[in-house]
């Protein structure tokens, strides 16, 4: 196992800066996932400790070595591409020992290791056929194998699963997560799919234009986002934000309105610097996080527009809400609303963010007003 460091990297393509002065720790053994948007230089930035691309400035090391100057065979770490990138006239076993053929290792030694790794990845028995005789699953394997009989010190994976279906890509991120457990090696993976980074990832980096946003946890990122852009990214569905005032500012904390809002402000403990009476703020609360209405309590009344049904519960549309368009998952007998149901919906402050006009955390949850 490795640790992977990064100091203040950067990447240009010519005039074209792509990732601007990054600063991150991999420990040994984690296994951590990038996501952001197509472009945010996620790939790019796997791509540089791969070797693949040179540094414009900064410094990587691997273990504890500076990789400035080091080809990309020499850095002990294996990659897996979205693309299988399989040698179609090769068998399963050859492929997967085709690196260890380069290197000189003696053909029983080599089948011994492909032998091995193959029982770890259930192709025991797939080891004569071709990559035209595989199922997507099955090659993307072969292609986890052939990195793995290396035995490098650092996985990267690049979007591997996005070639596979819906029903395959659940398989694999199971598959991946327990090989990644029984290895320990540590292991950086690039999507563009937050589900797979929150069911996968000791811990999140998330990116934007070629700037870290924000690093933690599935958890503290979606508990505690940072900012507008990690919460709505964060999620599925993405978190509501609604347009808000700030009506209340005492030494303990704020007091936030939702536009349209019945009942009392909802009540946050929080630092206050700054912030002013009337500011214009917006909440974000999630789908899944309005509550049962209370008539002493912070609530919105709101007219669906159309419904998402999925057996025991429903995703609820309101389009023309006059804080902002709201998505509202409901489960059991309350996923029976219709199209143009009018609906109240109960808010609880401990379950809602609020971000300020330039879309900063201001406060993650707070001292519930019910």
């Amino acid at each position: 196992m490795s640790m992977v460091e990064l100091r203040n990297v950067r990447k240009s393509f010519g005039p074209v800066d792509v990732i601007h002065g990054v600063d991150l720790d991999v420990e040994e053994g984690e296994f951590v996932v990038f996501v952001g948007p197509s472009g945010c230089g996620k790939s790019t930035l796997l791509r540089l400790i791969s070797g693949l691309e040179v540094l414009t400035d900064g410094e990587l090391s691997i273990d504890g070595r500076s990789m400035r100057g080091i080809s990309p065979s020499a850095r002990q770490v294996a990659m897996v591409f979205q693309s299988y990138a399989l040698y179609p006239h090769m068998t399963v076993a050859d492929n997967m020992s085709f690196a260890l053929r380069m290197e000189g290792v003696p053909r029983r030694q080599r089948r011994a290791q492909v032998e091995e790794i193959a029982r770890t990845l259930r192709l025991e028995d797939l080891l004569d056929r071709k990559p035209r005789e595989l199922s997507g699953g099955q090659r993307q394997r072969v292609a986890i194998g052939r990195c793995i009989v290396r035995k490098p010190k650092v996985f990267l994976f690049d979007e591997p699963l996005s070639n596979l279906d819906a029903e395959l890509r659940v398989q694999m991120r199971v598959e991946l997560t327990n090989l990644h457990r029984d290895l320990g090696v540590t292991s950086i993976y690039v999507t563009h799919d937050q589900i797979e980074a929150m069911t996968m990832a000791d811990r999140i980096v998330v990116l934007r234009d070629g700037v870290i946003e924000q690093v933690g946890t599935p958890t503290e990122l979606y508990e505690r986002p940072g900012n507008r852009f990690v919460a709505g990214f964060i999620g599925s569905p993405k978190m509501n934000f609604l347009s808000g005032e700030l009506r209340e500012l005492t030494a303990a904390g704020i007091g936030v309105a939702i536009d349209g809002q019945l009942g009392d402000p909802l009540r946050f403990d929080c630092p206050t610097d700054g912030m002013q009476v009337g500011d214009q703020v917006s909440i974000g609360i999630r789908p899944e996080h309005f509550v049962e209405p209370d008539e002493s309590g912070a609530r919105l009344r709101t007219t669906v527009g159309s419904v998402e049904k999925l057996g025991d519960e429903a995703y609820l549309y309101a389009p023309d809400n006059p804080a902002g368009p709201l998505i509202v998952r409901k489960q059991g007998r309350a996923a029976a609303s219709r199209a143009y149901d009018d609906i109240e919906l109960g808010l609880d402050a401990g379950l809602c963010h609020v971000f300020d006009r330039n879309g900063v955390a201001v406060a993650n949850g707070g001292t519930t007003n019910r």
